[in-house]
């Protein structure tokens, strides 16, 4: 189901995401994606755009929680917070997300979201979706 997210995307944001991979962690609930950054995300100092950092951050919330859903349920967000832990200093290197599942509910589903570049936390959110019923 994860590739499902991604190919629902729009092209223009598929090719700016730059997905290298994408690893599912069933048992524990969480998802791996590595990123090889467009370089049409980077700053003119050669770094990720913030608006870059949250963009992944919420997609990799949005393929962790969809492999929770029932068939008939999609989501809907009710809020995503980002905390930019530090500077991006190794331009060149892949991105590293690691999305995993806090807690669901009944409709409530609580997503954790790390970014790792050079093996360093560069940024860290919390995603809330409504698991909501079609029809």
């Amino acid at each position: 189901m994860s590739t499902d997210v991604i190919e629902s995307l729009p092209t223009s944001i598929k090719n700016v995401l730059g997905v290298h991979e994408i690893i599912r962690d069933e048992r524990r609930g969480c998802i791996k994606i590595t990123l090889d950054p467009n370089p049409e995300v980077l700053t003119i100092h050669g770094e990720p755009h913030g608006g870059y950092i949250s963009l992944i951050t919420i997609v990799s919330a949005e393929i962790a929680a969809t492999n929770l859903l029932h068939e008939e349920e999609f989501l809907v967000v009710i809020n995503h917070n980002v905390n930019f832990l530090r500077h991006v200093e190794a331009y060149e290197q892949e991105l590293e997300i690691d999305s995993c599942v806090l807690s669901r509910g009944e409709r409530i589903i609580y997503i954790e979201t790390y970014v790792q570049c050079g093996g360093e936390d560069i940024a860290q959110a919390i995603t809330s979706f409504i698991a909501e019923k079609r029809g």
